[in-house]
């Protein structure tokens, strides 16, 4: 697992770009024109990579005229995640046999077989053996402490929502569709390449490495702690309200659409779009929180737009 100190370097902003197919293309689009304008030799390979790559996009959404307002998937996402997941489950052993050396049989309860039980789990075995450990973790948060929780909340939300949507582009969109999406987070991780890399370039230039990327492209908001904040997302998207809070703080979400829409806390940025949330009604509003959406241990809250047609208009009314 990549230390905590070093996680918000590896973070893929792009793969959680709430935008659509149009303003994908012009955000890639400027990025090779700006990278072309920098005169940067070594930078020749990237644009190059770019362009192949953005060409390939280019020509699978106008074969079919694909716009999937944001959506993406990647279909290598779930076996990535359970690598993730199968590190952080040793570690876990590691702490509950520390905690329970008094103990054993709550060790055993929790991990039947030992560790194996779930990293060498089949794939028909994987889902109910999750949700036993989620019911174990629960079970005995407090020994186990917040942090290692929320860790495993995390880990637990990235394979199920990887595997859902993997599910839902297979049964629902079709070939050509996964072929966009694959060719979306393919542009998306080296569009986070270019970026690690300017940034090796320029590293003293911070100003410098922004203004590869037109910023003004994808919707965001300033992270605010008081106020009304309006946001606007497209139909079955996602956004970071970039919201701060504490246990005292209290929100009013307020929805001016003619459907449900949903929130979510999480411990950590997501990469994918949730598959569960909070719903917020039709034309109505939900007060909430910060106590009841988990702070501190959760620090991000996330909007959903379940719509397959329609833009989610919806408000936020923080106060502390």
């Amino acid at each position: 697992m990549i230390n905590s100190k070093l996680r918000h370097y590896y973070f893929n902003i792009f793969l959680t770009l709430a935008i659509g197919t149009d303003k994908f293309r012009l955000l890639v689009s400027t990025h090779i024109q700006k990278m072309t304008a920098s005169g940067v030799v070594e930078f020749a390979p990237l644009i190059l990579e770019m362009q192949t790559e953005g060409d390939l996009l280019n020509d699978i959404v106008d074969k079919k005229t694909l716009d999937f307002s944001g959506r993406h998937v990647e279909t290598t996402g779930k076996d990535e995640s359970i690598v993730d997941f199968n590190e952080f489950v040793t570690f876990l052993y590691n702490q509950a046999a520390a905690k329970f050396r008094l103990t054993p049989a709550k060790l055993e309860e929790i991990f039947p077989q030992g560790v194996t039980y779930f990293t060498e789990a089949s794939t028909a075995e994987f889902a109910t053996r999750l949700s036993y450990l989620g019911t174990k973790v629960t079970k005995y948060a407090t020994d186990l402490t917040a942090p290692v929780v929320a860790e495993f909340a995390a880990h637990k939300l990235a394979i199920e929502t990887t595997m859902a949507l993997q599910l839902a582009f297979k049964s629902e969109l079709g070939s050509d569709s996964t072929d966009y999406a694959k060719q979306r987070v393919k542009v998306c991780k080296l569009l986070h390449k270019d970026a690690l890399l300017i940034t090796g370039h320029f590293y003293e230039e911070p100003e410098t490495v922004e203004n590869f990327f037109d910023q003004t492209i994808w919707q965001s908001h300033p992270r605010s702690t008081k106020g009304v904040i309006d946001f606007l997302l497209a139909p079955t998207t996602y956004e970071d309200t970039s919201l701060s809070f504490i246990t005292t703080t209290k929100m009013e979400f307020t929805n001016n659409s003619n459907f449900a829409a949903g929130y979510i806390a999480s411990p950590v940025p997501l990469t994918e779009m949730p598959t569960t949330w909070n719903a917020i009604p039709a034309n109505g509003k939900i007060d909430t929180t910060g106590t009841t959406l988990g702070a501190p241990a959760m620090k991000y809250i996330y909007i959903i737009n379940p719509s397959a047609t329609d833009d989610l208009d919806l408000s936020i009314k923080v106060t502390q």
